[in-house]
């Protein structure tokens, strides 16, 4: 599809977003389900209107985009000050939900499915948390106090649950199967992330100090367009990559907050996209 039927497909997406957006208020109800009524609308399963090749070319990158910007945010919470304070006992909370959130779900699914692996990756699925949904709904909503840091620490720490799972169900699954990928592919996919977020944290800290006050989108959307293009090449998952960034941004500088306030004025577009 050419660039810009691809560009007025965005267009009307935005459009679309923005009309539910105005609805959803209207109903008192988040702008976020406003956005997913139009995206519901427009897509396959109502009108039909955005074309599918239109949406394979925007799907990809406007969705990676969004999640990184939401993951940095959340990667944010892990301070070391917080850790101190209430940091631990989320960290055993969150833990415990999850343990109990995946025994619970893939024990009721195998019945269903008759099937010992899409059990399993099931309650792998159903540890996480939507990071974009309750992003977007607390900042619609400016909540801010400690009620919201937790649920933030929270949503992050059941993303990491649900990622460190994943690779452990899928080792054993292709251990089981008789697969040629071994630890050594789950160990790239740990520390590659690890190794990705730790230089793009400080690459964003050394972009900011050399770009001044005034610049804050520019570093921002520069290192995470940069790190999502190195994770896709080099077959790294992305989502623990933006946490350690964050985690890295907010513990190695005091450039987190002017960041992350600098998303207001390009964020929602691609949150209302995707």
């Amino acid at each position: 599809m050419e660039a810009g039927g691809v560009l007025l497909v965005l267009g009307l997406v935005l459009v679309a977003g923005m009309a539910g957006g105005v609805v959803a208020r209207l109903l008192r109800l988040p702008a976020l389900t406003g956005f997913l009524g139009a995206g519901i609308a427009l897509g396959p399963h109502g009108l039909d209107l955005v074309p599918h090749a239109a949406a394979q070319t925007l799907g990809g990158p406007v969705n990676d985009l969004a999640m990184a910007l939401v993951l940095f945010v959340l990667g944010g919470q892990f301070t070391l000050r917080r850790l101190r304070g209430s940091g631990a006992a989320l960290v055993r909370l969150s833990g415990l939900e999850a343990a109990f959130t995946f025994a619970l779900v893939t024990v009721f699914s195998f019945p269903v499915l008759g099937s010992v692996p899409g059990a399993l990756l099931l309650g792998v699925m159903a540890v996480a948390v939507a990071p974009a949904t309750t992003l977007v709904v607390l900042k619609e909503y400016q909540a801010k106090g400690p009620i919201t840091d937790a649920v933030l620490t929270l949503t992050a720490l059941s993303n990491i649950w649900s990622i460190l799972a994943f690779e452990a169900v899928l080792l054993v699954l292709v251990a089981f199967s008789g697969g040629e990928a071994g630890p050594g592919a789950v160990l790239w996919d740990a520390t590659g992330s690890l190794l990705y977020g730790l230089v793009a944290g400080h690459l964003l800290i050394f972009l900011r100090q050399q770009s001044g006050r005034d610049s804050d989108t520019v570093p921002l959307l520069t290192v995470l367009l940069l790190t999502i293009g190195a994770c896709k090449l080099t077959g790294v998952p992305h989502m623990l990559a933006f946490l350690v960034t964050g985690a890295v941004v907010a513990n190695r500088s005091r450039v987190f907050k002017p960041l992350t306030g600098a998303m207001d004025s390009f964020a929602q577009p691609a949150f209302v996209a995707f």
